[in-house]
């Protein structure tokens, strides 16, 4: 198969997180005291991706998660400013005051100052370290997956719930993907089985104010792949899920263990051996509650179904 010059196999890998967490900052809510969240408000977190985006792969210093620790109701790094979203309550910060568990009130709108300077931090630490990476991947072989889960229920920015299961994001700018990785990984996840909306029933990928080069994609699954949304625990189809998302990076990343069927009439002859590839990982990742423990300290041994 002639090599295809349009496509993309990427160095390095930055697995952007930024809706997982349910933490506020010790500074305005103690360790003793919590966020008394809604149920249509958990809805909009992106509930465990930063365990189910988790990667076997940082092992080898070329993939690397980057996830913002602090719940999107408090600072939102995904939002821009000016976002068309603060109308809704849901931009950089919230219009809202949250009741904690011990009857007290926290008002954002009496903190502003304080979350945006949350959000500058976050910025500046990735637009630096990307072009910390520019300097040495300059071809630019940088990818930045932009990871996210959207909820199966109504919620305030989608009504009528999407019956996507995965859906795929990227701008028509200089920082979109070739249309070989979009449609390699397009088809990656229709051929087991999931459907799969391009820029729908989401748009967009991340970016960051830097002059590095870099693209990037988003991913966003549909919440009732990986857990239930009433009782808000980890279903049985999780680490299947996280085990595919694996085999998709290393695809990404040119990893010849992760030749999959999917993507041979998009990738060059030269990414595949005669030997039979090994459709599953090297080494297993770790399948135990102390794995969920060690990402994040918020997540009790009750939220893994059994």
């Amino acid at each position: 198969m002639e090599e295809n010059k349009d496509l993309k196999v990427y160095d390095y890998v930055i697995l952007h997180i930024p809706h997982s967490s349910v933490k506020w900052p010790k500074e305005f809510v103690s360790e003793e005291h919590s966020v008394l969240l809604t149920k249509e408000q958990y809805r909009l977190i992106d509930l465990y991706t930063n365990s189910l985006f988790a990667s076997e792969l940082d092992r080898t210093g070329n993939i690397e998660p980057k996830i913002f620790p602090y719940c999107r109701f408090f600072c939102d790094v995904e939002r821009l400013i000016n976002d068309p979203l603060e109308s809704k309550g849901l931009g950089i910060t919230s219009h809202e005051s949250y009741q904690l568990s011990d009857g007290s009130i926290f008002k954002i709108a009496e903190n502003n100052f304080s979350t945006y300077t949350y959000y500058q931090e976050f910025h500046q630490k990735m637009e630096n370290h990307l072009l910390d990476l520019y300097l040495q991947y300059p071809t630019p072989n940088i990818l930045i997956i932009d990871c996210h889960s959207f909820s199966s229920l109504p919620t305030e920015l989608v009504p009528t719930p999407s019956d996507i299961d995965i859906c795929i994001g990227f701008n028509d700018d200089h920082t979109k993907p070739s249309d070989i990785v979009i449609e390699g990984i397009k088809k990656y996840f229709e051929d087991l089985g999931y459907k799969v909306g391009l820029n729908t029933p989401f748009s967009n990928s991340k970016t960051f104010n830097t002059i590095a080069k870099y693209n990037t994609i988003m991913i966003e699954i549909n919440k009732r792949l990986y857990m239930n949304e009433l009782t808000l625990k980890i279903n049985k189809n999780f680490e299947k899920l996280r085990d595919e998302l694996n085999q998709c990076y290393k695809m990404i990343m040119n990893y010849k263990e992760a030749a999959h069927s999917a993507v041979r009439q998009f990738a060059p002859a030269r990414w595949y051996e005669d030997n039979p590839p090994y459709i599953r990982s090297l080494y297993r990742f770790p399948r135990r509650y102390s794995d969920l423990k060690h990402i994040d300290d918020s997540y009790e041994e009750d939220d893994y179904e059994a």
